[in-house]
């Protein structure tokens, strides 16, 4: 009776240690919370902000590139925190980039946090490569130019202290097989229409980039925790 226990309990240890493996794991985060911008900055595009949370926190890196170098770039309030990334004079084919690695991942998926002012560039695609130069569009998608929060109210712009519950976008990549096990990833908000002013700006929260753990490695890891276990046994006899 206690020789099935055991075995009951090894494989136990072994499905609980697979499964969560397999479980989506954060790849990298960015909440733009320590990102500093010098007043009235400007320019064409900006990089360099990189991950503060994930397997890849300070690697995988997030830019901006516009066409008109009097874009300017800020940190204003985030959903349901302080700073958040914006631009200003947006016009089509300006976008936000996000580079990951998925080197030991499958399954992956993008979410984040988007707002803009009433003026600026509603419609974007999402888009996506391994080259960082052809890019596959995934999904159209249009960004609120207000944020409604979960008691009904709204806002012209996201609060620092309470998260917009209309602001949220999130793409499941599990069946694009060739995002799997890549050493690049680049994931692209591109904008399909343009500002009605240089003035009004659009910004982005909250981005995460979320994979699947490949399973060889897992299930090598949890019987080999399962077999240590049984050496352990074996010594006590």
């Amino acid at each position: 009776m206690r020789s099935r226990r055991w075995w009951v309990m090894c494989l136990f240890i072994f499905c609980m240690q697979t499964y969560s493996a397999r479980a989506q794991t954060l790849i990298a985060g960015w909440d733009f919370e320590g990102t500093s911008l010098p007043e009235g900055s400007t320019g064409t595009s900006r990089s360099g902000f990189f991950a503060s949370a994930g397997t890849q926190v300070g690697v995988a890196e997030a830019s901006g590139v516009h066409t008109d170098r009097r874009t300017g770039w800020a940190t204003p309030s985030g959903n349901g925190s302080g700073k958040s990334l914006s631009a200003t004079s947006w016009n089509v084919g300006d976008y936000f980039q996000f580079r990951v690695s998925s080197l030991g991942f499958t399954g992956l998926t993008v979410g984040w946090d988007q707002i803009r002012d009433s003026g600026a560039a509603s419609n974007f695609n999402f888009s996506y490569s391994v080259d960082g130069t052809n890019f596959t569009s995934f999904a159209a998608y249009v960004v609120s130019s207000s944020a409604t929060f979960a008691d009904n109210s709204s806002a012209d712009w996201w609060s620092g202290s309470t998260r917009a519950i209309n602001t949220s976008y999130s793409y499941d990549l599990s069946t694009v097989t060739g995002l799997d096990n890549q050493s690049d990833v680049f994931f692209r908000l591109v904008a399909t229409s343009g500002s009605t002013d240089t003035r009004h700006k659009g910004a982005i929260d909250n981005v995460i980039v979320t994979g699947v753990p490949e399973p060889g490695s897992a299930s090598l890891a949890a019987l080999g925790l399962v077999t240590l276990l049984l050496r352990k046994r074996r010594c006590r006899r």
